[in-house]
Order: structure tokens, then sequence, then C-alpha cells
């Protein structure tokens, strides 16, 4: 029995899969570093890209499955995308907050610093 595909049906394929392994290399990378800096205050960004990268891992996998036509769950793949990318945004948005915190806590000791002298 012979597929008959269209030519970049292979290659798109094969991308897909190269993603999977890009998003498991991610997500053992983030956990391994969550698990040096277990102490940091700062890490909530990371937590949360880890979860978001799971989702993309997820979308990945289903990816590849429709892709090589073993299951179709391409309204899944949406949902999933969609919390991807809102979880993503989540950790641009914490990570601005963090270092806006950050800066501010600075400015503010820098300034009593100067009113002691």
């Amino acid at each position: 029995m012979y597929i008959i595909a269209e030519p970049g049906w292979f290659f798109e394929g094969l991308l897909n899969v190269a993603d999977v392994f890009i998003a498991i290399f991610i997500i053992g990378y983030a956990i391994f570093f969550l698990s040096k800096t277990h102490t940091s205050k700062h890490r909530r960004p990371w937590e949360i890209m880890v979860i978001a990268m799971i989702m993309f891992l997820l979308v990945e996998i289903f990816t590849v499955l429709s892709q090589f036509n073993i299951l179709k769950v391409i309204g899944l793949i949406n949902v999933l995308k969609t919390v991807f990318i809102g979880l993503m945004l989540l950790v641009f948005t914490t990570t601005y907050y963090l270092i806006e915190k950050e800066n501010s806590l600075t400015i503010e000791a820098k300034t009593k610093k100067k009113k002691k002298k």
C-alpha cells in the first residue's frame, strides 16, 4: 500500500517531530533550573513557562499524530495553542512586573541612603 502525499508532507512532519524533541529539551532544562533555584522568589515566570511548554509539547505531539494520519484532533490543537500563547503572555507580564518591582525597590533603597547622608 502506497501513501500518496504532497511533496512537503514528509519534511513538514519531520520538522514537527523535531519540535517535539526541542520542547522536551526546554522542559527538561527549565525543570533542572527550577530544581537549582528553589529558594529564589523570582522563579514564578519559569514555573509558568514549564506549564506553557508542556502545552506546546502536547500541541506538537497532536500535530505529529495528525500529520501522519494517526489521530485527528484539530480543535484540541487550536485550544492548546491558545492556552500556550496565553501562558507565554503571562510569563512576559510576570517577568516585567518582577523587573519593575526590583527596580523600584532599588531606587527606593538609594533614595533612603541619600536621605541618611
